[in-house]
Formats: structure tokens, C-alpha cells, sequence
């Protein structure tokens, strides 16, 4: 089994805030397409001080209206 991408929160982001749901939106855009082609996803928080959730929603939320749980945890 391949290693995991690492996806940067920081690095899509640009900065330690988190707060914006287009932000949120631009990390969906990058996780949900590695999850399609059956890809091991780590997502990475380090050196973000500050989450909101409208970003969580966007980033994350959305990701349940289209995979199911189990694939999201693993």
C-alpha cells in the first residue's frame, strides 16, 4: 500500500487563520479529488492557530455528502 499524501492546510491556506469557507472550499477542492482516485489522504494542521466552523464546513463537512464515513476516516 502507497504512503499517505500529505496535504498542508498552511500550505493551501497561505496563512495560520483558518476562518473563511472559500479557504475551506480551495482544501476540499484539493482533498476530494485524491479520495476519488482511491488515494490515502493525511490532512495536516501544523502551524494553524485558528479554526472556525464555516472553514471545518467547507474543508471537511462537505467531504460527508459525498464519501461515506468509513472512507473519510481511513
Amino acid at each position: 500500500m502507497s504512503d499517505p499524501i500529505t496535504v498542508r492546510v498552511f500550505d493551501i491556506v497561505g496563512n495560520p487563520v483558518c476562518v473563511s469557507a472559500d479557504d475551506g472550499q480551495r482544501v476540499y477542492d484539493k482533498i476530494a479529488p485524491l479520495l476519488l482516485e482511491e488515494k490515502k489522504v493525511l490532512l495536516s494542521f501544523e502551524q494553524v492557530e485558528t479554526l472556525i466552523s464555516a472553514f471545518l464546513n467547507a474543508a471537511i463537512g462537505q467531504l460527508y455528502g459525498k464519501f461515506t464515513e468509513e472512507k473519510i476516516r481511513e
